[in-house]
């Protein structure tokens, strides 16, 4: 059976911080309980500020260079600005909620959860850590939006682009026949990529396999910090882009790189064709196959899996999306053995109820 996809008219729309040296003592004197603060004031080198600060020798090359520049200044003051972030109270409080509501949603369960901060990249919670680390399985279609966000900005598709689905995706590779026929309630429609998105269609994210060349396929996994092999035929393919053959991953990976895919999505240089993976990641929680995740006034976007692994009759499900908590964004990723991508869902609403009923985070 051969698929075509059909394109309305129309174009797609085209830290680190530096080393300081000195500053006045007497703002060293306004927090005198902090060390490596003080430590920096007097121009020694601080490192390891994830586990609280280590002082190590003294800034030998800046003071060979003489008086120090005003960028030199800013860069140290925004330094202490971000050691007094990791040291504040509301920093210790929000990361100790956020651990407490991941163990809560998962207490009981088999369930793997890993929870980072967006911007700083920072591990805030997680649930068997190494499991988080170790495990690698199918990851299903939680790799989708990786794909459509290559594909829009390559304009190997556009938003607008559509794919006729009758639910009934059969794929024949080698000795084996995967039965990936959609699960969506809607059949015998056409699909934009922002709706194909949100109701997880396996027929338009084959058909956009075929638009991608196999090196770019691998290349674009690779990016995100993914290892697949190299698909050889179109059938190879379109099962590396639906997440069940060709590459697995562990939680603590997909957590990397859908900050990756946040990052990306929030840049204000992206193009405007990436408001489909926006909104129908949004739309996929609010109303398409990520619904279980959905809280009233929260603003949520991801994206589930279900797939199994070679040899296993059963199948595990993916939870991996954002959401605010306050006024910072994070990434959440529920991995689920023995579940479906709707159970993991379930769980990562769990999560954030009990993390939007906690006081730490600022309304």
């Amino acid at each position: 059976m051969r698929r075509s996809l059909q394109s309305s008219t129309g174009a797609a729309d085209p830290q680190d911080m530096k080393r300081g040296t000195s500053c006045p003592r007497q703002k060293v004197q306004q927090i005198p309980g902090c060390p490596i603060l003080r430590a920096l004031c007097e121009g020694w080198e601080v490192t390891n500020l994830d586990t609280g600060g280590r002082v190590s020798h003294p800034l030998q090359r800046t003071q060979r260079m003489g008086h120090p520049s005003s960028t030199t200044r800013t860069d140290l003051w925004g330094l202490l600005f971000s050691t007094l972030l990791l040291l504040s109270p509301f920093t210790l409080a929000a990361q100790t909620t956020a651990q407490v509501a991941l163990s809560s949603a998962l207490r009981a369960t088999p369930a793997v959860g890993v929870v980072l901060n967006v911007k700083s990249g920072r591990l805030v919670a997680a649930v068997k850590a190494p499991e988080a680390r170790r495990l690698r399985s199918a990851p299903g279609s939680i790799l989708k939006p990786l794909f459509l966000t290559a594909a829009l900005e390559q304009q190997e598709v556009l938003p607008q682009t559509t794919v006729f689905c009758r639910r009934d995706l059969h794929i024949r590779e080698g000795n084996r026949e995967w039965n990936l026929a959609c699960t969506h309630p809607q059949s015998d429609v056409a699909f934009t990529a922002k709706e194909a998105l949100a109701y997880s269609c396996n027929q338009y994210f084959a058909e956009l396999a075929d638009r991608i060349p196999p090196r770019q396929a691998s290349a674009i996994l690779a990016s995100y910090g993914l290892a697949p092999t190299t698909p050889t035929s179109q059938e190879q393919k379109e099962l590396l882009v639906l997440g069940v053959a060709g590459v697995t991953v562990s939680p603590t990976q997909m957590a990397i790189a859908y900050r990756k895919l946040a990052l990306v999505l929030a840049d204000a240089r992206a193009s405007a064709a990436l408001n489909a993976v926006r909104e129908g990641l949004k739309d996929s929680v609010n109303y398409g196959m990520a619904h279980n995740a959905a809280v009233p006034e929260m603003e949520i976007a991801g994206k589930t899996g279900t797939a199994s692994d070679p040899g296993q009759f059963w199948t595990h499900g993916w939870f991996a999306g954002t959401v605010y908590l306050g006024h910072e964004e994070y990434v959440v990723v529920i991995y689920l053995p023995r579940g479906n991508g709707a159970d993991a869902a379930g769980l990562a609403q769990h999560f954030f109820l009990a993390a939007k009923a906690s006081t730490a985070f600022p309304r």
